[in-house]
């Protein structure tokens, strides 16, 4: 049985749950979903195109949004009923606002709230080089709408979350680090359940993981076209300017990607409960 890991609210936003009628420890997954983001624009990646570990039955592609979260009237519904403040607090390389200032279990519970998930790193990793293959041209890639995207707008997308310039931003994924029975599990495709964050995904890091943090660095590249199944730079990586830090054994960390002038940086033992003004979180869906 996957572990179960408590969904952190405040006492004030217990209560605001409890305004709209809602226990907080009686809230299921199903009922989780408040409001609809929509989809429009967003990248349609066809599971046949992306490696395998993604698919999930009965799916057929993978949409993500190629921006963060940003502030608009369906955001605004789903912050009133989880007593949440969001508000755009950032910009990214392409001047877009999106909402930050949020730690990775709000992050996480906002998107089930809008009927979607947080990117694994398997989904990350995926997304990113398809972006980088768009961008050369070397295959063609979509909206959800079907209407197709050029190269240059995948090349801007990619720039948006890879590219070593200013300003800073970054996005939580879905992927935290537990010890069971001696033994360092990564989690993912939580959901919401009972009041709490439950990972649906739960498996021992691969032995062929990378565990050995490089400031810099690996290669970019190599991480994005021959990650481990799980979607981890391995341990044979090439090196290059990526930071990385690997999945540590504190029980207390989870994944984001962060980019800025200074560097382009993997973390795998950030603590769940930071924010930052610059930190957001993008959506996908599986249809």
């Amino acid at each position: 049985m996957a572990p179960i890991y408590q969904f952190e609210i405040s006492k004030e936003q217990a209560e605001g749950f409890r305004k709209l009628g809602y226990n907080p420890l009686e809230l299921k997954s199903e009922q989780g979903q408040i409001a609809d983001l929509g989809t429009k624009g967003w990248v349609a990646i066809p599971y046949e195109s992306i490696p395998k570990g993604i698919q999930r039955k009965g799916n057929q592609r993978m949409l993500i949004d190629p921006a963060r979260l940003s502030y608009n009237p369906t955001i605004e519904e789903v912050g009133q009923k989880l007593d949440l403040t969001l508000r755009n607090t950032a910009k990214d390389f392409l001047e877009r606002e999106f909402i930050g200032d949020m730690n990775w279990f709000e992050m996480l519970r906002v998107n089930l709230a809008l009927g979607n998930t947080t990117p694994g790193i398997r989904e990350f990793t995926a997304y990113g080089h398809i972006l980088g293959q768009a961008s050369k041209g070397d295959v063609k890639i979509y909206d959800a709408s079907g209407t197709p995207i050029s190269s240059e707008t995948c090349k801007n997308y990619r720039e948006d979350i890879f590219g070593v310039a200013s300003p800073w931003r970054a996005e939580w994924l879905d992927a935290d680090f537990k010890v069971k029975n001696g033994k360092l599990y990564v989690n993912s495709n939580h959901i919401f359940e009972d009041g709490k964050l439950i990972p649906e995904n739960s498996r021992v890091l691969a032995k062929n993981t990378l565990m050995e943090g490089k400031t810099p660095g690996i290669s970019l590249e190599d991480w994005l076209e021959n990650p481990t199944a799980q979607g981890f730079p391995r341990k044979n990586i090439k090196e290059g300017s990526l930071y990385y830090r690997a999945p540590i054994s504190d029980n207390n960390s989870v994944a984001r990607f962060d980019a800025d002038s200074d560097g382009a940086y993997l973390y795998c033992y950030r603590y769940p409960s930071g924010r930052y003004s610059g930190l957001g979180v993008r959506a996908v869906r599986h249809e």
